[in-house]
C-alpha cells in the first residue's frame, strides 16, 4: 500500500464485501499498522470502527475467525461500545458450526459471566464438546472445573477425568512427533513452546489423577 493507501484500502473492502476472505485479512493488517501509526486516540478510535465495520463483512459470510474477532471486538469495545452480550452472540454463532474456539469461547462465557449469567455446568458442557475436537485449551478448562467441583457430576467426575486425560496424553504425543511443525524456524520455536506446555499441563493432569485414583 506504497503508492495510493486510500484507493488499495477501497479496493480491499470492495473485495471483501463481496465475501474475499484473503482480502479483508489483508485489510485487517493495514488497519492494525495504521492504528499503530496512529498520532491522536481520536485517529486510532475511527480506524478501529473501520476495522469493526470490515469484520462484520466476514461475520456475514459465516467465517467462524471473524465471528471470533467481532465477538472480541464487542467483548472489549474496540471500535464500539462494550457489549457482552452482543460478543456472546457472536460467539455462539461461531460455536453453532462446530468451531472450537468458538465453543470455548462460549463455555469461558459462562464461566466467567461474560454477556450471560454464570453457569459451570453450562461451561462444562461446551469445554467437553471442544475437548472432543482435541482442543487443548478446552482440556484443561474442563481440568479445572474438575479439580474445583464446577457442574461437576461426582458420579460421571473420574470416568470424564480419565478420557480427558487420555485425550490430553494423545494430542501431547502428536505434538511431539509432527514433522510439519518443524519445518521452519518459526515453526520449530512454536512447536517446542507447545511441547513445554503440555509437557506442564500433563504433569498436573498425572499428579491430579493420582490424587483421586482408587
Amino acid at each position: 500500500m506504497n503508492a495510493n493507501p486510500a484507493k488499495v484500502e477501497k479496493q480491499l473492502y470492495k473485495l471483501a464485501k463481496k465475501g474475499d476472505l484473503d482480502a479483508l485479512s489483508a485489510l485487517n493488517e493495514y488497519y492494525e499498522k495504521c492504528v499503530a501509526e496512529a498520532k491522536t486516540p481520536k485517529e486510532s478510535s475511527k480506524i478501529r470502527q473501520k476495522a469493526l465495520k470490515a469484520a462484520l463483512l466476514g461475520a456475514a459470510q459465516n467465517s467462524p475467525y471473524w465471528l471470533i474477532v467481532v465477538g472480541e471486538m464487542y467483548r472489549y469495545g474496540v471500535g464500539t461500545e462494550k457489549n457482552e452480550k452482543k460478543a456472546f452472540s457472536y460467539y455462539e454463532k461461531a460455536a453453532a458450526l462446530g468451531d472450537a474456539d468458538g465453543i470455548v469461547k462460549v463455555g469461558r462465557a459462562w464461566l466467567n459471566g461474560i454477556g450471560v449469567l454464570t453457569d459451570y455446568q453450562k461451561s462444562l458442557h461446551f469445554f467437553e464438546k471442544a475437548a472432543e475436537q482435541d482442543n487443548s485449551e478446552a482440556m484443561i478448562l474442563a481440568a479445572y472445573q474438575y479439580e474445583n467441583g464446577k457442574g461437576v457430576d461426582v458420579s460421571l467426575f473420574m470416568g470424564k477425568l480419565r478420557k480427558l486425560r487420555k485425550r490430553f496424553l494423545s494430542l501431547f504425543r502428536r505434538a511431539v512427533f509432527s514433522p510439519d511443525q518443524l519445518r521452519t524456524g518459526s515453526g520449530f520455536a512454536m512447536h517446542s513452546f507447545m511441547i513445554h506446555i503440555l509437557q506442564q499441563r500433563f504433569i498436573i493432569f498425572s499428579v491430579f489423577f493420582r490424587q483421586f485414583s482408587f
